[in-house]
């Protein structure tokens, strides 16, 4: 196998994202996604959130308790929508949307957990299938002060506040090792409420069926390959 066809998935475009106190509002798809992309949605809000976006999107997990959020994830086809439609009750929320060339498609394993440390969202540890994976993190927090600071060796993608009941973060790393990659906290400028944290491995199979680890501070180190 080739170095070439063991590349870590890589980011395409630009991470996208949207705030709304609507019931129903749009996020713009990352420029550049084509047939075959892996799209990830990180959706939250601090009332209730809809159904799952339409158009092939499927959910990995979704966690509630003072706020809701889910992660759902969409083999890109070849005639995506310029964005997708999310919904909720009247309450402040938003999504973000990151797109990965050379990812999975196949269907991953989840969960969800609901952890804070001081003023700062836990993100759990997962165990990647490859050395060079590509991992994506996501943290949400009411009552957040609106901003978060990454953990050190993160890259920020996105960084969201929703009006004033909180916001979500978004950040990603290129992994060196396939070790266990640890538990991580995103810090709050306030003291978070309903924290949310979601961790995502991404690696590219040899059969050309990559495979995705998904994993919470609540089921860390779960994986599974196809």
């Amino acid at each position: 196998m080739s170095a070439a066809e063991m590349a870590t998935p890589t980011l395409v475009g630009t991470v996208t994202s949207a705030v709304s106190s609507s019931t129903s509002y749009s996020c713009n798809k990352p420029t550049g996604v084509s047939a075959g992309h892996l799209l990830l949605a990180l959706q939250w809000s601090a009332g209730t959130i809809g159904a799952v976006t339409s158009g092939g999107w499927a959910q990995l997990q979704a966690q509630s308790g003072g706020a809701t959020s889910r992660v759902t994830w969409l083999g890109a086809g070849g005639s995506e929508p310029g964005s997708y439609t999310f919904t909720q009750t009247a309450q402040p929320g938003g999504a973000i949307i990151i797109a990965v060339a050379g990812a999975s498609l196949a269907e991953p394993v989840s969960a969800s957990s609901s952890t804070a440390v001081g003023s700062a969202v836990s993100t759990p540890s997962v165990t990647p299938f490859g050395v060079d994976d590509l991992e994506v993190r996501f943290a949400v927090a009411l009552n957040s002060g609106q901003a978060f600071t990454p953990a050190a060796g993160f890259t920020e993608q996105a960084d969201v506040a929703d009006g004033g009941e909180g916001g979500a973060m978004c950040a990603t790393r290129v992994l060196s090792s396939g070790s266990a990659t640890g538990t991580h906290t995103f810090a709050t400028s306030g003291t978070p409420s309903a924290p949310h944290g979601y961790t995502i491995a991404i690696t590219e199979a040899p059969s050309g069926r990559p495979r995705i680890v998904v994993a919470t501070f609540a089921a860390r180190n779960r994986a599974a390959s196809w």
